[in-house]
């Protein structure tokens, strides 16, 4: 395909008087017909020719699996059941099924319907996007009701309210149990995890916590002794959203299995 240095390469090279449309063909490495085509007919560019086509709608022959759609479409409709199906192996199936009939060659086509039929008419998929967490980056912190992870001492539930620090990429963590979720515990919970670490992170994460965040729970707006500490620290500041979970999901967990009260 003819591409659009090319077309300005003829066109520029036509422009010398001695130049005829053979040689300018030539240089730009083009046949007669093309260099007639865009020095005498057409002004405009490739791109700009492709960029004006409608998409096409319609099918330009009909498909060689109408006539096996229904059983395509079952097949499909039950891959929860017996797992997701490589559209390969249903075709390869359905080859063995119909001798003669399907020749690899249509394996593409067969490949884009099952992929249109999942877009169209599957189960939503779960999304996801993955996190990259590099070294000394990140570090979050939150608190936990230990009265929720029904740990007991001595028969006696515990209620207490811990601090929880966590490096996000070492998973290095630091625990302080401590009164209230003020400001305070967060300050001491903070800096003694650093002391503990040996070092400060580049960024700090809290929920909307009130200790850090003012009521509005704007990401703008940090208490001004929140925003004082980050400062000493010469660290940024990160909050989740407003009404999202807490900020390390896998702690409750790993907190009922790590502490074996009884």
């Amino acid at each position: 395909m003819i591409t659009d240095n090319q077309v300005k390469k003829l066109r520029s090279t036509f422009m010398n008087p001695k130049s005829t449309v053979q040689t300018s063909a030539l240089k730009a490495n083009v046949c007669e017909n093309t260099a007639h085509k865009y020095l005498q007919k057409e002004d405009r560019l490739p791109s700009e020719i492709i960029a004006e086509r409608l998409p096409r709608e319609y099918l330009t022959r009909a498909s060689p699996f109408d006539n096996i759609y229904d059983e395509i479409e079952i097949r499909l409709e039950n891959e929860t059941e017996e797992g997701n199906f490589v559209a390969k192996e249903l075709f390869e199936h359905f080859q063995d099924k119909y001798p003669g009939k399907f020749p690899d060659t249509q394996l593409r086509t067969f490949q884009r319907l099952v992929k249109t039929w999942r877009a169209t008419k599957g189960k939503d998929t779960e999304i996801f996007f993955k996190q990259k967490h590099n070294p000394g980056e990140l570090a979050q912190t939150d608190f936990v009701h230990l009265k929720s992870l029904g740990i007991r001492v001595s028969g006696v539930l515990c209620e207490s309210l811990l601090f929880h620090y966590v490096l996000t990429f070492s998973k290095w963590e630091y625990f302080e149990l401590c009164a209230s979720e003020s400001f305070e515990s967060l300050s001491s919970g903070f800096q003694n995890a650093v002391f503990t670490s040996g070092g400060v992170p580049h960024k700090h994460q809290t929920d909307s916590l009130t200790a850090a965040i003012n009521m509005n729970c704007s990401r703008d707006h940090l208490t001004e002794r929140y925003r004082a500490l980050i400062t000493h620290y010469k660290i940024e500041s990160q909050n989740t959203n407003v009404r999202c979970k807490r900020v390390y999901l896998a702690k409750r967990v790993y907190l009922a299995r790590s502490f074996n009260f009884t």
